[in-house]
């Protein structure tokens, strides 16, 4: 009985003198999410600093929301993949919505985080001949909100309005237009449309507020839900 309890009590005093367990790495700077046309470039970078040695980096990839993760390396189109800038030189739409990882470690703990991607998708224009529209999107639910974005270039039209860039054909979701840049969040856009709960919200811009030739940015709210997207029109209603 004795040996036991000498036994525990000599583990109680090495658990008590065991040096605790904490993050010596800090993250100075954290990237951030990035939006970008098709067929550009893009850098991720973080900065971060210890008293413990080098740091060593690591980017990953993840295609379903961060719920698995793919470690990068340097090829073709990808580099700086272990160290503090990640850069795509140039996205496409697969990675659309993807999210970057980094991992920077020192020799006693690391950090991690993700930063997502987001490439603007082209609308077609549609002369707003039939309300059926010309192109759809469907985008599936994930386990984290995400944001959608397309490009307009306006063309001209006979019928008195310029047609709508792009209307929820199922399930909910706002849509925001701004003209010339991405609204790249909720506070930043010339048009709102967010008819709550109802399928079929979507943009009519009168003729006034729009010319041919022009280039404009719609995008969708953080949304949660299987949303349908279709580039049509909508004779009837009208977001100034």
């Amino acid at each position: 009985m004795r040996t036991l309890i000498n036994f525990l009590h000599r583990a109680l005093l090495l658990t008590l003198l065991a040096p605790a367990s904490f993050a010596t790495v800090t993250i100075l700077t954290h990237p951030s999410d990035q939006v970008v046309e098709a067929g550009t470039s893009v850098t991720y970078t973080v900065a971060a600093t210890t008293a413990n040695g080098p740091l060593t980096y690591q980017w990953d990839i993840s295609f379903d929301g961060s719920l698995t993760w793919t470690a990068l390396a340097d090829d073709a189109v990808f580099s700086g993949t272990t160290t503090r800038s990640l850069t795509r030189s140039s996205a496409t739409l697969d990675l659309d919505g993807a999210y970057f990882r980094y991992t920077v470690s020192d020799p006693v703990s690391g950090q991690s985080s993700g930063r997502r991607l987001y490439v603007i998708r082209d609308l077609a224009w549609d002369p707003g001949a039939t309300d059926l529209g010309t192109e759809v999107f469907s985008v599936p639910p994930e386990n984290l909100a995400r944001r959608d974005y397309f490009k307009l270039t306006t063309e001209a039209t006979s019928v008195g309005a310029w047609r709508t860039a792009l209307r929820v054909a199922t399930g909910t979701a706002d849509i925001f237009l701004k003209q010339n840049s991405a609204p790249t969040s909720t506070s930043h856009y010339a048009y709102k449309s967010d008819r709550a709960g109802v399928a079929g919200d979507g943009f009519v811009v009168p003729s006034a507020s729009c010319e041919a030739a022009q280039t404009w940015y719609p995008g969708t709210s953080l949304r949660l839900e299987y949303v349908t997207l279709r580039s049509s029109s909508f004779p009837a209603r009208q977001d100034v």
